[in-house]
């Protein structure tokens, strides 16, 4: 009876465990079920190549971003008109077309005001599948105490969840950050015109042909040195923003732009199909002799910002800088004599003769190839290079020169004519630059003849090596 007894006390204990088994199996099951329901969710999945327009509403104001599917690329089309920052655009698309949450913090929430979902940034995009009628509604309340994520709704749900902190903050997007932060958001490539006023003057105009070459409209027609207009150009579609200051300004005055210090009128394509913006440089910010910022002021937009000085250099650029810096554009291969006579400025008076075909060259009355010297040939022909590049100090447009020419410097043509530089006096380091008798604009300074790096230091370079070599 005994044996009996305790086979029915373990029968009555495995019965108890397995009820037991089962109760917390299913209260665990239960909870797992529940914490997979306050899982991460889908909360939209799409093909972001489907969108075709998003709407932000948000403390800064509405904003309505179209897909140019002609163009390939983003456009504002609300009300308020700035250039955009289409990157940021793109972001918010492709962040929304697959946004997942993080958990469900509240099911069928009752009040919503302690999230943040009183005064929620909304943001709704349209796809060529939901039409214009239906589109995906994303309200964004506060951010968690934390700052690790962002409370968030969608349309036709009264839950509430979390998403990311990084995404949430591209959804809450403040209206400075949608704006484009390039003076002019272009390749170089694709810039243009180019205009620079200083004092209410235009100091240098540019403009690109068919043919992609740039020339210069003013301050006259000259040949223009394209890679210094290349390398500015360059540099100026890459220069930003560092902060934006005020939209629509009452006072100009107050940052010096009420008479700007310069105006830039730039043309091209941009990435939102922008072809011309105006601006206008002030005063820097602040009187601080170290001061490393500047005003400026789009006009299309009414939107003052700062800029860094040291990138605004081509401000105080000269239409010289942009001019091929020559006195003469003439080539080697068109040549068969240069007669040098600086007459008054230095003693220098000689003829060098040029068989560039042949490769065959003389000074004066002198073979230089019969001498085999390899030395007194790199004399010669870098006399010859500081000759023809012999470069132009300044421009005087409105000078009138008289009087005789200090110096020349004639070419022989192989075609049988002439080109004769000459050089008259404007005081007595300055002489204004003739080209066949016809003043050029230009003038050159002494010390482009006798200075240290001037044309006499390599002439008489040549002169002594032939005296050693004889």
């Amino acid at each position: 009876m005994k044996q009996y007894k305790w086979i029915w006390i373990l029968a009555a204990a495995a019965v108890i465990f397995c009820c037991i088994f089962f109760i917390v199996d299913a209260m665990l099951t239960d909870k797992e079920e529940r914490a997979a329901i306050g899982g991460p969710k889908t909360l939209f999945s799409f093909d972001s190549t489907l969108t075709r327009r998003i709407e932000i509403d948000n403390e800064d104001g509405h904003f309505r971003f179209d897909w140019n599917t002609e163009a390939l690329r983003w456009e504002l089309t609300s009300e308020e008109q700035f250039t955009i920052n289409a990157q940021v655009v793109a972001t918010i698309c492709n962040y929304f077309c697959s946004l997942q949450s993080e958990k469900t913090v509240v099911f069928d929430a009752e009040d919503t005001t302690q999230f943040g979902f009183d005064h929620p940034v909304t943001v709704k995009v349209y796809t060529t599948e939901t039409g214009e009628d239906d589109p995906y509604v994303l309200y964004v309340g506060d951010n968690t105490p934390t700052f690790d994520a962002y409370y968030v709704m969608v349309e036709g749900s009264d839950d509430i969840y979390t998403i990311n902190y990084s995404m949430g903050s591209i959804f809450c997007v403040a209206k400075d950050t949608l704006k484009s932060v390039y003076l002019f958001d272009a390749f170089s490539t694709q810039v243009n015109y180019y205009r620079l006023e200083r004092g209410g003057k235009t100091i240098v105009e540019l403009t690109r042909n068919e043919q992609n070459e740039w020339g210069m409209k003013q301050p006259v027609d000259f040949p223009v040195y394209r890679s210094e207009i290349e390398n500015m150009i360059n540099n100026l579609v890459r220069i930003t923003v560092t902060d934006f200051v005020e939209e629509n300004p009452s006072d100009l005055e107050q940052y010096g732009l009420e008479e700007p210090y310069a105006k830039l009128l730039i043309k091209g394509v941009t990435s939102d199909g922008t072809d011309a913006e105006e601006i206008w440089f002030g005063n820097p910010c602040s009187e601080e002799t170290n001061e490393t910022k500047m005003y400026g002021y789009f006009t299309k937009s009414k939107q003052v910002f700062k800029v860094l000085r040291n990138h605004m250099v081509f401000l105080d650029a000269d239409a010289e800088a942009y001019i091929e810096p020559y006195c003469v554009d003439i080539n080697i291969e068109d040549i068969s004599a240069v007669h040098v006579d600086l007459g008054d400025i230095y003693d220098m008076n000689c003829t060098l003769h040029i068989d560039y075909a042949n490769g065959q060259y003389a000074f004066n009355d002198i073979d230089i190839d019969a001498f085999e010297s390899t030395e007194l040939s790199e004399q010669f022909q870098t006399y010859y290079r500081e000759l023809s590049t012999l470069r132009f100090t300044e421009l005087a447009l409105d000078a009138k020169p008289e009087g005789e020419p200090a110096a020349t410097i004639t070419y022989d043509l192989l075609s049988g004519g002439k080109r004769v530089l000459s050089f008259i006096p404007e005081s007595s380091n300055n002489y204004y630059v003739m080209l066949d008798g016809a003043y050029t604009g230009k003038t050159i300074r002494l010390n482009r003849f006798t200075g240290t790096g001037g044309i006499s230091k390599f002439y008489d370079a040549l002169v002594r090596a032939l005296d050693a070599i004889k």
